[in-house]
């Protein structure tokens, strides 16, 4: 929607007219977090009309109906474990839900109709490389360079760093980089 000049003006035109024609309609405009705050700081009108709902991570128990229903009729099933297991993972976040088992579904081997716990271990790399890419990858990219040196230094060092530690790995001086 973004990419497109003065498109969210004319979907707030369109809506409105809707409403006016006494229509009933639902829209469900997602995005990045950032959308309702770009939204609110550029396009009040817009923001009067698209009131932004955070939506909260789902339970154990609606992860596993999700994860149950989008299977129905496909013929493939999920041990309880592996649902179990990827509610736990995903905190119950929509999107690294649906990711995780996505990914496992992509990746059942041939004549197989259950997904498992094992399936999910062998998959456990390409299924956080997918959600690297996809939530940190455009964030990596707009850093600085001194900031991707920083980042990599702590993925280097196992994700929790001091300030201190990376300083003296880099070998530079607190003035060089900024906290």
């Amino acid at each position: 929607i973004e990419a497109v000049p003065a498109a969210l003006m004319f979907l707030r035109e369109v809506f409105s007219r809707l409403g006016e024609e006494k229509c009933g309609y639902m829209i469900v405009v997602s995005g990045k977090l950032e959308f309702p705050e770009k939204m609110t700081e550029h396009f009040s009108p817009l923001a009067r009309f698209f009131h932004p709902i955070q939506l909260k991570n789902l339970s154990e128990s609606e992860c596993n109906l999700l994860l149950k229903k989008e299977l129905e009729g496909t013929g493939v099933s999920m041990d309880d474990a592996v649902v179990k297991k990827i509610a736990e993972d995903s905190e119950g976040h929509p999107y690294v839900l649906v990711t995780i088992a996505y990914t496992l579904y992509e990746n059942l081997p041939d004549g197989d109709n259950k997904i498992t716990n094992r399936l999910y271990d062998a998959m456990a790399l390409k299924i956080g490389s997918t959600l690297e890419a996809e939530f940190f990858g455009m964030m990596f990219n707009k850093a600085r360079p001194a900031g991707k040196e920083i980042l990599k230094e702590i993925a280097r060092q196992g994700g929790t760093s001091m300030f201190s530690e990376i300083e003296r790995a880099l070998n530079k001086t607190k003035g060089a980089i900024s906290p």
